[in-house]
């Protein structure tokens, strides 16, 4: 979610490149609907075409832990997998670190009215 308050999708793409890790900002979208099947869509409307039909390329898929991202059975990590069977989930660590920050600064009473106080400037 941005500082406005809507949600984005981004799109990153992390290969090896002359036996190099490379990590490219593809790009991002405000979905009509937060829900795993207009993300799913999204989603391979931007892989599929770089892909093809090597489904064996994508090995990999990370976002946050929202059941709609994250859920084994019906969030976009399944839906994904169902196309491209090597595409294993790991849960985003910046998410996680981002999660922990929150919650140690929420219990800290002035750093909760700070930030506060902050998101009511924008």
């Amino acid at each position: 979610m941005d500082i406005s308050g809507k949600t984005q999708l981004v799109t990153i793409f992390r290969y090896v490149f002359n036996s190099e890790p490379v990590e490219r900002f593809w790009n991002y979208m405000n979905p009509e609907k937060c829900d795993a099947d207009t993300f799913t869509r999204h989603i391979l409307s931007v892989v599929d075409p770089l892909i093809g039909n090597f489904l064996y390329k994508l090995i990999s898929q990370s976002y946050d832990g929202a059941a709609v991202m994250s859920g084994h059975n019906a969030g976009v990590q399944a839906k994904i997998k169902q196309r491209y069977p090597f595409a294993h989930c790991v849960h985003c660590y910046a998410h996680q670190l981002n999660l922990i920050t929150s919650q140690a600064a929420s219990a800290i009473g002035q750093v909760r009215v700070f930030f506060g106080d902050l998101k009511g400037i924008f």
